[in-house]
Order: C-alpha cells, then structure tokens, then sequence
C-alpha cells in the first residue's frame, strides 16, 4: 500500500499512486460553448446603425431577444435571430450600453459549437446589412467578455466523478440523494466557474415539449461536461491562455457507484468533493481512520483525467475561431 504522508488533495493522491491510467483521449472531447463579443462603433456611425436595427426589426429579420433579461439590465436594445440554415443556431446582439463606463457599443453572444458553416455565413450576412457593411472593421477592435470552455466526458456518469477545485470559497451540488447533476466551484456571476454537470439532463430540461431521456437519440450512453466559464475582458492573445486556469481542477473517476458504499463511505466522498480531501482528511483525529479514509479513495480511483492533452489542442481550437469570427466567409 502506498505512503499517505504528505497528501495534500486528489491530485497529490493519483500522483502517489503509478497504477492510476489517464482516461483515454477518445473520450474527452474539447470546444467552445459559449462566446460573448464586445466592439466598438464611430460615434457619427452609432445613429445609422440604430436607424438600420429598427427597419430589420419592423421587417422581421430580428426579433426582440425577450428571453434576456440580463442583457437587456446592459443594453438598450436587443435583437435575436435564429439562423436560417436549420440547425437550431441563434445569435443575440446588443446595441447601445445603458452605462457610460461601457466602452463597447455592441455585444454578440453566440454558441460557436452549434454552428455550421453556412451559420457563420448567414451570422456574418447579417451582421453586415445591421452595419452598413463595415462590421468587419469594428470587430477587430473588439474583445471577448464571456468564453466557456467545455470538456466533455463521454460515456462517463457523473457520479463517477470525484472532484475539487482548489482555491474555489464557493461550491454547490444539485440533485437528490447520491444522484447528483450538477457540481459548481465558484460564485454565480463570478469572473471564473467551472461546473460539472449531466449534458443530457440538461438538455431535456432546456428542450421545450419534451420531458424524457427517452424522447432523444444520443449519439452515446452518458455524457458529463466539464465548463469553464471566464467572464472579463479577453483579447485574442489572452484567450490561448484560458485552459491554464483548469489547472486548480482536480477530477479522478470512482471505480464504482453509489449503491456499492456505505452510508458512512457515501458521506465521506461526497465531503471530499465540496471541501477537498485534505479538508476532509483533517476531521478525523484518529491516524487509523485518516489512512483507512486516503485508502478507501486509492481503491476505489480507476482513472483520472489529465488535461494536458486538450491544452494543446486549444490554440488550433482558437485560430479557428478568430478565423471564421474576423474573416469573412468563403
């Protein structure tokens, strides 16, 4: 049996212990969920651009985005329209800040993930009848205000996942019972979250008429993300940083589920996952106990999930993205 001196969290426990795998790289999978971006206009231009909002509105090829209250707290107007290609991709667009400390007088939040390539067609179509043909010049002179960065985890249950993030004050889980759905380290509405969460589950919930897993044909039996969402002020050399912040992200996958532990088993894993093992481990005053606990979780780890490998493959993710986002399409 290994030595449990000096272990401090997950991470330090996986590295005492050589027999522990990767999962594979065929089950990770790595993209962009979410992207909010911020550009500036010409103060003589800002007139025609609104001039121009409101006949695309009256003409219906926007619509009012009722369905954000969050924007509409930042800005005056704010439009919606789902891209004609027929995969379900939408865009949002913002003009006009209703703070003067905001410097961008627009705002596009979009899921890149979602969109084909005829999408970022139509999108840039758009966007170059709503600014007179000119969006191209604004936008590259504009940054991103929001990215998520998601990790998805195929054919994983997310109650294999034990998980901490270390230097995080704020961390929820939702569910009921041991069947958990959701695990958030960080705030809401803080700079930097990362969630863990069912996909499919969430999907159901988020899909109007349809209230089963059964409804839906998912291309594999389970999927867990992994999001990371960045709220601030990113340039496009800032944003091939972002996967460093993962680094504070310790997940390894049990070896069993739920119904296999006792009660007392049970409590103690779910408390490694909220407060960290060696928050946890200290509880115990009994050096018997402390060690029987660090090896309950050595036995039961079968894998742990490096990232590294996804760190490399995001600057290609990132070229891509800026390409089809500042370049207008083929």
């Amino acid at each position: 049996m290994n030595s449990f001196k000096k272990i401090e969290n997950i991470k330090t426990l996986i590295e005492c212990n050589d027999s522990i795998p990767c999962l594979s790289p065929a089950q990770t999978k790595l993209g962009i969920d979410g992207l909010s971006y911020c550009f500036p206009i010409p103060d003589d231009k800002e007139t025609v651009i609104l001039k121009t909002s409101k006949y695309m509105l009256k003409s219906k090829l926007l619509t009012k985005a009722v369905d954000r209250p969050d924007l509409w707290k930042r800005y005056k107007h704010c439009f919606r329209m789902t891209l004609p290609n027929g995969s379900g991709a939408c865009i949002t667009i913002c003009l006009k800040p209703r703070s003067k400390k905001t410097k961008s007088f627009s705002y596009l939040d979009f899921n890149p993930s979602k969109m084909t390539k005829d999408d970022w067609y139509d999108m840039h179509s758009i966007m170059m009848e709503l600014f007179n043909g000119e969006h191209l010049s604004y936008m590259k002179y504009g940054h991103y205000s929001r990215v998520d960065l998601c990790i998805d985890l195929l054919d994983i249950n997310i109650n294999q996942i034990i998980a901490e993030a270390l230097g995080t004050t704020k961390f929820k889980i939702y569910g009921s019972g041991n069947a958990f759905e959701t695990l958030s380290f960080g705030a809401k509405g803080s700079r930097k979250q990362i969630s863990i969460y069912n996909k499919y589950v969430q999907i159901v919930d988020t899909t109007p008429g349809r209230k089963t897993l059964e409804d839906f044909d998912f291309s594999h039996d389970e999927k867990t993300r992994i999001e990371l969402k960045l709220r601030q002020k990113t340039s496009q050399k800032q944003l091939k940083a972002i996967p460093a912040l993962l680094s504070t992200l310790n997940v390894a996958l049990l070896d069993t589920v739920p119904d296999k532990l006792n009660a007392d088993e049970q409590n103690f894993i779910d408390a490694v996952s909220i407060h960290g093992l060696q928050k946890v481990i200290k509880r115990y005053k009994s050096s018997k106990t402390r060690k029987k606990r660090r090896e309950l979780i050595d036995k039961i780890i079968y894998a742990q999930i490096n990232f590294d490998h996804l760190v490399d493959d995001w600057p290609k993710l990132c070229r891509k993205i800026k390409r089809r986002l500042l370049k207008p399409p083929r």
